[in-house]
């Protein structure tokens, strides 16, 4: 990908995102050039590019379910790339943000949560096992996440809006 080759369809989304000053693009698009060139230059790339076409899964779309005494919820979201590295399947979720998450505590962290509940989904709706990875671009690191689902619902339960909340795979009825 080369932003130069992109640049009309950039500029309007940056426009949508209320960059319209055309000066005011220029370190956006610094940045983006900066970030891709990080990334071919990873291990990570290189990692990825030796997997064969039919064994990832990019922008996947997952959903699952999860309901108590009262409400069903549907669960969505896009998982990055889902891929099999030849041993087990990998959910991994790319990052370009400024800081590192804090390790210690990374089971207080929203990164942690999302790609817990992606790999619920996984394995609740398809029986697919797997596990996560959140790779920090600007960094050219790779955080490396086991599914917990005891502690993901443990976590979730505490939240006021999560009471009472287990997974399921409804039948046609309940969908509805």
């Amino acid at each position: 990908f080369d932003p130069q080759l992109h640049h009309e369809e950039i500029a309007l989304y940056l426009e949508d995102e209320g960059v319209v000053d055309p000066e005011l693009q220029i370190p956006f698009l610094r940045d983006l050039s900066e970030c891709l060139q990080l990334y071919r230059d990873s291990d990570l790339s290189s990692r990825l590019g030796i997997i064969l076409a039919k064994d990832k899964l990019p922008e996947l779309p997952i959903f699952g379910y999860l309901k108590n005494a009262y409400n069903v919820f549907k669960v969505t979201g896009i998982i990055d790339l889902l891929f099999w590295d030849g041993k087990q399947w990998v959910v991994l979720d790319y990052k370009t943000d400024k800081e590192i998450p804090d390790s210690q505590n990374m089971e207080q962290h929203a990164y942690w949560f999302q790609i817990q509940t992606y790999l619920w989904m996984l394995k609740s709706m398809y029986g697919i096992e797997a596990h996560g990875e959140i790779y920090l671009n600007r960094f050219d690191r790779i955080i490396s996440i086991a599914p917990d689902p005891d502690l993901y619902f443990k976590k979730l339960a505490s939240l006021e809006f999560a009471v009472d909340l287990t997974p399921f795979r409804p039948g046609v009825t309940e969908v509805r």
